[in-house]
């Protein structure tokens, strides 16, 4: 009976240590996956003040004075978001996965090159109207000052947006 009674008693620490550890980290990774709401940040390129609100949803809602601002935080607000998933669509749209998934990715990177992204855009950019072109233009600035401040999220070989590759997600539904 002993013997049984040391065996559950062993078995049930073990059980609260793993369940312990599991909540341990399962607060870590969801809490540090999230980018800090309530920070004040000065980004250089405005205007004048915006401010960026979430709801209880963490959906944004941007208040700013003039549309050049609006545009600004629209771009810091969906890179703070969904930094790495618009880095993973550049890529595709440029037929660069194998820098960050290796070798195995050099035949799809050949089929992305094939499709021709990056020539659809650079066609696409030549028939947009100007006032569109400024207003898009300040995603790839806002990309860039989040990725300095994120330099572990991303390999070295991240470059800097450019408004081609930035409108190379134009593309995809096109093919």
């Amino acid at each position: 009976m002993k013997t049984l009674k040391r065996i559950l008693t062993g078995l049930l620490i073990f059980v609260v240590v793993i369940l312990i550890g599991a909540f341990v980290a399962y607060r870590v990774v969801t809490h540090r996956a999230l980018p800090d709401y309530n920070k004040d940040i000065a980004m250089k390129g405005l205007q004048s003040e915006v401010t960026i609100m979430r709801d209880q949803y963490a959906v944004p809602h941007i208040y700013a004075e003039n549309e050049h601002d609006l545009y600004m935080a629209v771009g810091y607000a969906m890179a703070q978001e969904r930094l790495w998933q618009m880095d993973f669509l550049r890529r595709v749209t440029q037929g660069r996965l194998s820098e960050i998934f290796g070798n195995s990715f050099v035949d799809t990177d050949y089929l992305l090159r094939l499709l021709r992204y990056q020539a659809k855009s650079e066609k696409i950019l030549k028939e947009v109207i100007l006032k569109l072109l400024l207003r898009c233009r300040h995603f790839p600035m806002v990309s860039i000052s989040i990725l300095k401040t994120k330099p572990k999220s991303f390999p070295s070989s991240s470059p800097c947006w450019d408004i081609n590759q930035s409108h190379g997600l134009l593309c995809i539904p096109l093919t």
